[in-house]
């Protein structure tokens, strides 16, 4: 009789704990800053997000969910806001200097660093893409929203 009481608290126990941290990673979770994510109707998917290494370094990472290879010529990244705005290009890492040029093929992403500083729900971020394919050249205008994280992995 002693084992299964013994057995039903540690049950409890171990079950208490396991919620408790579950509730403990998404209160971790939303106190970190938002996931600001945009798509286009061609193809092109945008993630603007807090990196965990340095103060205030934000990553781009941009995907090519279409078909077939394109090249991605221009990504320009335009702030702007009840503090004003700004477009500048050279903020990004030097991937995105003059002669920027690169091959997304289906599927496939690149990622860029930035020092942009934190995203905030008072300002508008929005991505333009300079692309082409065997068919032509393209531009996307690419607006972000923020989307909240749930479970993010701790650091």
């Amino acid at each position: 009789m002693v084992v299964i009481i013994q057995k039903k608290y540690t049950i409890i126990i171990v079950s208490i704990a396991i919620v408790l941290l579950l509730i403990y990673w998404v209160y971790h979770s939303l106190n970190e800053p938002e996931i600001w994510v945009g798509e286009s109707n061609e193809g092109w998917v945008v993630h603007y997000e807090y990196t965990y290494g340095s103060k205030d370094t934000w990553e781009i990472t941009i995907f090519w969910r279409g078909e077939g290879d394109v090249t991605l010529h221009e990504a320009e990244y335009v702030r702007s806001g009840s503090s004003g705005s700004f477009n500048n290009t050279r903020e990004l890492n030097y991937e995105f200097s003059s002669g920027f040029s690169s091959v997304f093929s289906s599927d496939s992403s690149r990622e860029f660093l930035t020092r942009a500083g934190a995203a905030s729900h008072e300002e508008e971020y929005t991505f333009y893409l300079n692309w082409s394919n065997d068919e032509g050249t393209y531009e996307d205008e690419i607006k972000l929203k923020p989307r909240t994280r749930y479970f993010i992995p701790f650091h």
